[in-house]
């Protein structure tokens, strides 16, 4: 014999998901093109091993239904996805719902995991008017079924909105998923874990690959740059000796008057070698005289002073000057 209890029930409590893979359509005749959604809520079976109830069973017959319930994503409130528009309940069918999907953010969702073949199934919020224990070897009729204990019985129960979830209890409820209004069926994820795996490993295989190339990229850029700095000394060791023949002075390649404009930038270079070339080409002046390259490469020495007196070193000093205004 089933006893009445009154126990304690808290939001948690009053939940059960059903494994129902609602299904999903498109109503074209408002020229909207509004998504719409059907499934079986509760079979009217027995619900094995919930957490809280163990074996548990709702008295169909005792349901009241509001007029329109909310539907929603994982009984969140903030994630309103669409509402019931009709429900019904029989022996044959159980507790079947269909209503229509919102335009949002949480009804697009649905609808389109569902296209691309995501298993929704369905939950009910139920609030239970009279919960009745049938102990072991003791049983009831519910549903038109003979059950026996221990079972949970709920009766003058009320269903307080609608989910669609990700995992169910009840085994024993089934839809198809639509698109456009034609069923199809679909049998789990479209994503097995398997083909996940292996796309993780082509993943690691492209992240390594990247690793490579960059380190490739790095080594060819430090010889690249190696390399530049190498033609860069090449030519102005060039430059150096051209301007020591025009001039009719012998390059030697440790002196400091050669360091002196190995180490001078590109552009003071340049104008230091065409101040010497324009003085040394005038008349009167030996060539062999060493004055213009001390003066040019190796500035502070013993002969500074007299060199500074020199009339082709004043005018280049001049034109230095005038180079130098012109730059700023």
């Amino acid at each position: 014999m089933a006893e009445n209890k009154n126990r304690k029930l808290n939001t948690s409590d009053c939940v059960f998901t059903f494994a129902v893979q609602p299904s999903f359509s498109t109503d074209e005749s408002t020229g909207k093109n509004k998504r719409k959604f059907a499934g079986v809520a509760y079979s009217g079976e027995v619900i094995q091993n919930h957490y809280k109830w163990g074996n548990v069973v709702f008295d169909l017959f005792s349901i009241s239904i509001p007029a329109r319930l909310p539907a929603l994503i994982d009984h969140d409130p903030a994630q309103r996805a669409g509402y019931i528009t009709n429900s019904s309940i029989d022996l044959d069918n159980g507790f079947t719902v269909s209503g229509e999907l919102l335009s949002n953010t949480a009804g697009s969702s649905v609808s389109s995991d569902s296209d691309e073949g995501f298993p929704w199934q369905m939950s009910v919020r139920i609030l239970p008017n009279s919960i009745e224990e049938l102990s072991a070897g003791a049983s009831a009729v519910v549903n038109g079924r003979t059950l026996n204990g221990p079972l949970t019985i709920f009766r003058n129960s009320k269903i307080v909105e609608v989910s669609f979830t990700a995992t169910g209890w009840d085994s024993n409820t089934s839809a198809v998923a639509m698109s456009q209004g034609i069923p199809e069926t679909h049998k789990g994820n479209s994503m097995e874990i398997k083909q996940l795996e292996e796309k993780i490993k082509e993943q690691d295989v492209i992240i390594a690959q990247f690793k490579t190339d960059n380190e490739n990229l790095k080594k060819a850029l430090e010889i690249a740059k190696a390399e530049s700095e190498k033609f860069s000394l090449s030519a102005r060791q060039a430059a150096i000796k051209q301007l020591f023949f025009s001039v009719g002075r012998e390059y030697k390649e440790n002196s400091e008057d050669v360091a002196g404009f190995l180490s001078m930038p590109q552009e003071a270079f340049d104008f230091a070698s065409k101040v010497i070339t324009e003085q040394a080409a005038k008349p009167g002046l030996n060539q062999k005289d060493s004055f213009l390259f001390q003066h040019q490469a190796t500035a502070g020495t013993s002969a500074r002073g007299a060199i500074e007196e020199d009339p082709l070193i004043a005018n280049a000093k001049v034109r230095a000057q005038q180079f130098s205004n012109r730059a700023i």
